[in-house]
C-alpha cells in the first residue's frame, strides 16, 4: 500500500494473496494466469507470481487478452459536429 493512493475498495494484495494461498492448499502447486491487457491484471499477475514464488508454486505462464466489443470503446459523441451558432 502507499501513502500517496487513497484506496476505495481492497487493495490487489488483500484479495489475491488469501485466494492463491487457497488455491495452492487445495488445488494445485501450478498455475496460469489469465487477464485482459491493462493495468490491474498486470499488476495482479506481478504480485501474484511473486507470492507463487514466496509460497514454493509454479507461476510465470501468463496471458493478456485484448479485450474487445463495445465495453473497451471510448464513448464516441452522438454529434458529428459542433452546433453552429447562427
Amino acid at each position: 500500500m502507499s501513502a500517496n493512493i487513497m484506496y476505495t475498495a481492497q487493495e490487489g494484495t488483500q484479495s489475491a494473496i488469501a485466494s492463491l494461498d487457497w488455491l495452492y492448499k487445495n488445488k494445485g502447486k501450478s498455475f496460469y494466469l489469465i487477464g485482459s491487457d491493462y493495468i490491474w491484471p498486470r499488476t495482479m499477475n506481478k504480485i501474484a507470481n511473486l507470492h507463487l514464488k514466496k509460497i514454493g508454486g509454479e507461476g510465470g505462464r501468463a496471458r493478456a487478452t485484448i479485450r474487445s466489443g463495445p465495453s473497451s470503446s471510448p464513448p464516441r459523441s452522438t454529434r458529428s459536429r459542433p452546433p453552429s451558432r447562427t
